[in-house]
């Protein structure tokens, strides 16, 4: 077994440490409005819990294929595919096989960190032969910029994501619900009673999952919503236009602004998190400690976008997506 090592880079402005271990970052730390510095995204208290636990992919590079696919099936030009069922009926996060359980080898330039890795997915159904994924993590002043590249053996499923949990309050001190939040989005995918998106639907204004002007998440979630039951709360795919997302803790007075090539986000508000999860300064896992903003292709979009889905890719066009995180204060 590899040894798990945690590497840092720090600009002045963001300190940003990463396991090797599914290139999983445990901190991003940056100042309030105060100029405290504190921890934005979870983490276990302790480390080797990355690895033991491991179970809400906390804060790792997801892949070969990020999010839910229905029932682990989808057909193409090839005929019917089977994967691996990881997450009660489906295949979530390219199964057991996955990138985010796996050890990088990993090369620091001064605000960079390169993560690579030699991987093989069959064990999950997907083509035979080896993928090859590069990963970085680059600060430029008051910004995150992650990359992901993917290279398959073979036409095949490609969508990754990083899975950063955040809370702007710092160090999961309070939930989330008193952040702002705005998603630059009219669509979104519609949960299935079984869990996953079964199709895309327009977003009524006003309704549970409008955010695409900025407003507190709190005034928006509804607790007796009955789609918002079946996740026991946001677990759910927006399609993202051109203005990107924003999230914003008043009190601390920190903001973040993301930008992405990315087709969607996946906004998932720590539903299953529970006591059992020890994580920043000791403090438990409950719901809505922390928000996953997960920049992403549409999961299961080779079922419900069958027609125009962009999640296939071969050697000659391996995956790539960029993602910016800018962090400031008001």
């Amino acid at each position: 077994m590899e040894k798990r090592k945690e590497y840092e880079i720090d600009n002045g402005i963001i300190r940003l440490t990463a396991l090797n271990y599914g290139a999983c970052i445990t901190g991003i730390y940056v100042a309030d409005r105060k100029g405290k510095r504190e921890n934005v995204v979870a983490c276990f208290a302790d480390i080797k819990d990355f690895v033991n636990q491991g179970g809400p992919y906390l804060n790792a590079a997801v892949g070969p294929y990020a999010g839910r696919i229905a029932y682990g099936a989808y057909q193409d030009k090839d005929g019917k595919h089977q994967l691996s069922i990881n997450n009660g009926k489906h295949h979530l996060h390219g199964g057991n096989s996955g990138i985010s359980m796996q050890y990088f080898h990993v090369r620091q330039e001064k605000d960079t960190l390169l993560f690579h890795l030699e991987s093989e997915h069959a064990q999950d159904g997907y083509p035979r032969g080896t993928y090859v994924y590069d990963i970085t993590y680059r600060l430029d002043h008051d910004k995150l910029i992650i990359v992901l590249h993917a290279i398959p053996p073979k036409r095949s499923l490609l969508s990754m994501t990083n899975h950063l949990y955040f809370n702007l309050a710092g160090e999961g001190r309070e939930s989330i619900c008193s952040h702002e939040l705005r998603l630059d989005s009219t669509k979104r995918g519609r949960i299935h009673g079984d869990g996953h998106p079964c199709e895309i639907i327009d977003i009524p204004a006003g309704d549970a999952y409008d955010f695409h002007t900025q407003i507190k998440i709190a005034d928006r979630y509804e607790k007796d919503n009955e789609e918002l039951s079946i996740t026991n709360g946001y677990d759910t795919p927006f399609l993202l236009h051109e203005g990107g997302v924003s999230l914003y803790h008043a009190q601390s007075g920190r903001s973040m602004d993301i930008t992405s090539d990315a087709s969607s986000i996946v906004m998932y508000s720590a539903n299953g998190f529970d006591e059992g999860l020890c994580l920043n300064q000791g403090r438990k896992g409950y719901p809505y400690s922390f928000l996953a903003l997960e920049l992403q292709s549409f999961p299961n979009a080779v079922n419900v976008m069958a027609d125009s889905d962009p999640c296939f890719f071969d050697p000659k066009h391996p995956f790539h997506q960029m993602t910016t995180y800018r962090f400031t204060y008001k």
